[in-house]
């Protein structure tokens, strides 16, 4: 109150304490490669709001390239991606947007051109941890390109990166995703993608931050890619010469045969495919969908392989999706809600079917690294089915819900105490109890009353001696039931106060 004249005034304190909101959770990080370094990357990250946005600062996707075999005893065509030209982030970040993420941070780890150049990179990643620490109020990292490195080493190094700096920043997750989880688990002892002593998951990470990721197995397939824009052009040149031979030799076997004037032209069609065109020929875009189209038309072996190329063109790793589920399960129900037994917008199969005996081995390992798994139900459809950190044997830390819920109240709590240097103690301990008692109503913490679900100290005699006044310390101690009623995960705070 701005006193500007004499008198004599009667001033009321507000004693009620002050609502805190809870931190906001559903802020996620990409880390990736992009068709254009950004505009303002030398910066940090970019907060983009949309694929437009994204595209506008980062450019667009980068057009994959398969190469070709023949399945041995027939003439089927089977394709297989070249990973050296293919990038998951931008169809990532598409589908975190169609699943219910909102804004998200980009940071781009180098162009399309230059992983192409040089090869994809530990280093591209590693290299952003410093630029991360300065970005505040991110809660979910994702990098689907980790998983296109040369060797699940490289690829796991990433991911264990990243767990380190989540566990040190203590505000954030990671969602890990399986070097390789687009293919069917080996079983072996060594080179199984998941327990694998020598490439797997369990034996590569490791740690005491375990609790501050969470994998997900395996990958989906989804709808995001324009059906036009994968065709015989997306094959490398050793490809386009095997399909033109697969073609012609189809059509040499034909029974009935056409009539002469229309096998000549099929025949100019299929030669034409083993000759890319120039990639400066005015109108080459149309001329090569009309290709395509009559492909398609024309050949049984050609519609099936083109099937198979949008199918592994839309073949994704699932924790970008998933960073859009925990955005909208946020929204709908709160941070204590698990991510899971809901399905994914977009995702029309799993990569490879896990059974029920398969789902016990991993959602509960010995070692304890869960791996929450993605599973096609009769009747249900496609479900996300766990909801488990990688540190499956902790009693305190092995559900994300848990973990989500606790980072989001020591963020609110954090901020309070910074807001609030100059109040007393009891006041502070007042603002603190009512956002905590807001939270429990909401079904954030359990308990049959207040004092089942949480507890709050502050002040002499409980968490501050004398000498820590003279310190100047402040220490707030607050635990709170997120698991189980009044079984507590204890929360402690520091805060120097302020002096005039």
């Amino acid at each position: 109150m701005q006193l500007k004249t004499p008198g004599a005034y009667v001033v009321a304190d507000d004693t009620v304490p002050d609502s805190l909101l809870g931190a906001a959770t559903g802020m996620t990080l990409f880390l990736g490669y992009t068709e254009k370094p950004g505009q303002h990357t030398a910066a940090g990250p970019v907060l983009v709001g949309s694929i437009r946005q994204f595209e506008q600062q980062f450019g667009g996707p980068h057009a994959p390239q398969f190469s070709l075999h023949v399945e041995q005893g027939t003439l089927e065509l089977l394709p297989t991606h070249n990973d050296q030209a293919r990038f998951f982030l931008y169809h990532g970040l598409q589908s975190y947007f169609d699943n219910g993420g909102g804004p998200a941070f980009v940071q781009s780890t180098g162009t399309h051109a230059d992983a192409i150049a040089r090869g994809k990179r530990k280093e591209d990643f590693l290299d952003q941890l410093v630029a991360l620490e300065n970005v505040a109020g991110v809660s979910l990292i994702v990098a689907p390109d980790a998983t296109l490195m040369d060797s699940s080493d490289a690829c796991y190094a990433v991911w264990q990166a990243l767990l380190d700096h989540c566990g040190a920043m203590r505000d954030r997750m990671v969602l890990v995703d399986v070097y390789g989880g687009g293919q069917p688990r080996t079983r072996h002892p060594q080179d199984d993608i998941i327990s694998g002593s020598r490439h797997g998951l369990r034996a590569s990470l490791h740690g005491s931050f375990l609790g501050f990721g969470a994998a997900y197995y395996p990958w989906l397939h989804f709808n995001l890619v324009d059906p036009p824009t994968i065709t015989w052009d997306n094959l490398d040149d050793a490809a386009l010469a095997l399909l033109s031979e697969a073609l012609l030799h189809a059509l040499a076997g034909q029974s009935p045969a056409a009539a002469p004037a229309a096998t000549e032209t099929l025949a100019l069609l299929f030669r034409s495919v083993a000759h890319r065109l120039p990639a400066d020929l005015d109108n080459r875009a149309a001329q090569v969908i009309d290709t395509h189209r009559k492909l398609i038309d024309a050949s049984p072996l050609y519609y099936r392989l083109a099937a198979l190329l949008l199918a592994l063109a839309n073949q994704l790793p699932p924790g970008p999706a998933m960073a859009g589920v925990y955005a909208r399960t946020d929204a709908q129900h709160g941070v204590w809600q698990a991510p899971a037994n809901t399905g994914i917008v977009g995702a029309v199969a799993a990569a490879e079917e896990i059974s029920q005996q398969d789902h016990e081995g991993l959602n509960l390992p010995p070692d304890g690294k869960a791996i929450n798994a993605i599973r096609t139900f009769a009747g249900g459809g496609l479900l996300i089915w766990g909801a488990r950190t990688l540190d499956g044997n902790s009693g305190d830390w092995r559900y994300v819900p848990v973990r989500r819920t606790a980072i989001m109240l020591e963020k609110t709590i954090k901020a309070a105490m910074a807001a609030h240097a100059f109040m007393p103690n009891d006041a502070l301990r007042s603002t603190i109890t009512a956002f905590l008692t807001v939270q429990w109503q909401h079904g954030a913490l359990l308990g049959a009353s207040a004092g089942d679900a949480f507890r709050v100290e502050v002040g002499t005699g409980s968490t501050m001696t004398a000498d820590g006044i003279v310190q100047g310390t402040l220490r707030v101690s607050v635990a709170v039931a997120l698991s189980h009623p009044a079984e507590f995960i204890q929360l402690s705070f520091e805060q120097p106060m302020q002096s005039s």
